[in-house]
């Protein structure tokens, strides 16, 4: 699991990184589609660990004859070296913490929404706007704004920056976003990319607003003190997203720089947007890249021809025997990660049969020691060339993980077509 969880980590910190510097190379300034990438972000990280065990990269059909293949067996670890279980103890330590203080502030704030009293004035235009006793300033809690006892007494330009920029966070739904981003930095806390990620999101939201409030009222000096006076009161409530939370200095700049509100996208640029980061996110969730899927012609009969081991004609250039136990090849990075692997390989033969060279043509996937074992294990068999002269054939070598304890064949044979034919060449 925490191997999984890890490399999800590393996976979506690629992306990110990405994304990055794509925003940056492109100008993106806009805080509202600036949005709509890092939530889309934000949804990958957390979906990584299942994205990984999907195929999202195309598979291409390359018409090919069939080859024997020899199957290598390796059983999966069966236990965790202490080193592993400590590791594993404090993630699920700090998880667990980090998962419960949020479910806290999460109840807490839902008993102080259920005591809130619901407002039915017209200035609401409509929207869930509640008063809380408990608050010192207003707070967004889903689709409810709530706001302190003190709001009667507000002038008529503060009520309408601060609903207005209350209810953008309500239409874009900023703190459902936030609540998403609270359980990614829990589940991947060791990442800096999910704090990160949390924090950058939560200044885009506040951005927004501000340029919501903004669009309402022309006296940026006023919504500046706005900003100022909520700071001041320090209510900073957790799982709610609060006009004074993140850098209220530097928000205050922002709005006293003169600088027009962004226009609020439409729905077609957003998913525009998005679209463009898809390939992005199927490339850092594919573990080996764009796949080259195989599809056998079917050769012809060979029920007149013996066969030799690993579904070979003895009548060509075929494997004679083995001379040792196979499942010592099976790498260790790969069995550690419960992975499993395919090698073509070539090898050829002198006339005398005896081993001359053998080459990797494909592994996948990639990096993780499986070429590099084939290329070791062919020289633990011994060979037959029936032709009389230099020869190269080629076979694939699989490789499969089994439970602990289930007894294993190494070296077996597994046939993918009746012929079983290896493909042979003479110079």
């Amino acid at each position: 699991m925490i191997a999984v969880i890890a490399e999800a980590a590393v996976r979506s910190l690629a992306l990110a990184g990405l994304v990055w510097l794509a925003t940056k190379v492109l100008r993106i300034r806009n805080p509202h589609i600036e949005k709509s990438i890092w939530t889309t972000v934000l949804v990958g990280a957390l979906a990584m660990p299942v994205l990984m065990q999907c195929t999202l990269a195309p598979q291409i059909p390359i018409a090919s004859k069939a080859l024997p293949s020899i199957s290598i067996s390796g059983a999966m670890l069966p236990t965790l070296g202490p080193s592993l279980k400590v590791a594993v103890a404090i993630y699920v330590v700090v998880a667990s913490t980090l998962l419960l203080r949020l479910a806290i502030a999460f109840r807490h704030v839902w008993q102080i929404r259920r005591a809130s009293s619901p407002l039915h004035e017209s200035w609401t235009h409509g929207a869930d706007v509640r008063v809380a006793a408990s608050l010192s300033s207003p707070v967004t809690f889903g689709s409810t704004i709530l706001l302190p006892m003190d709001h009667s007494a507000w002038s008529a330009t503060k009520r309408l920056a601060v609903l207005a920029h209350e209810r953008e966070h309500v239409r874009a739904l900023d703190c459902q976003v936030q609540w998403l981003a609270a359980i990614h930095s829990c589940v991947f806390w060791f990442s800096p990319l999910s704090w990160w990620l949390r924090q950058h999101l939560a200044k885009l939201a506040e951005h927004s607003s501000d340029d919501a409030a903004l669009r309402e009222t022309a006296d940026r000096a006023s919504y500046a003190a706005i900003l100022l006076e909520a700071a001041q009161a320090g209510a900073n409530v957790r799982a709610t997203m609060s006009i004074a939370r993140g850098n209220v200095a530097q928000r205050i700049d922002r709005v006293l720089s003169g600088r027009k509100p962004d226009e609020i996208p439409s729905l077609w640029q957003r998913a525009f947007a998005v679209i463009l980061l898809l390939p992005a996110l199927a490339l850092a969730a594919e573990s080996t890249g764009v796949k080259v899927g195989e599809r056998s012609v079917p050769a012809q009969s060979a029920t007149t021809t013996a066969e030799a081991p690993f579904g070979m004609k003895s009548s060509e250039p075929h494997i004679v025997s083995s001379t040792g136990p196979l499942e010592r090849w099976y790498p260790k990075e790969a069995t550690r990660k419960h992975m499993n692997g395919l090698v073509r390989i070539a090898v050829s033969l002198d006339a005398a049969g005896r081993l001359v060279d053998a080459q990797v043509i494909s592994e996948t996937p990639d990096g993780m020691g499986f070429g590099t074992a084939a290329a070791g294990l062919v020289h633990e068999f011994t060979y037959a060339n029936p032709t009389g002269h230099p020869t190269t054939f080629s076979f694939n070598v699989k490789f499969a993980l089994r439970d602990p304890g289930e007894s294993g064949h190494y070296g077996t044979t597994n046939f993918e077509s009746d012929e079983g034919q290896a493909t042979s060449s003479s110079p």
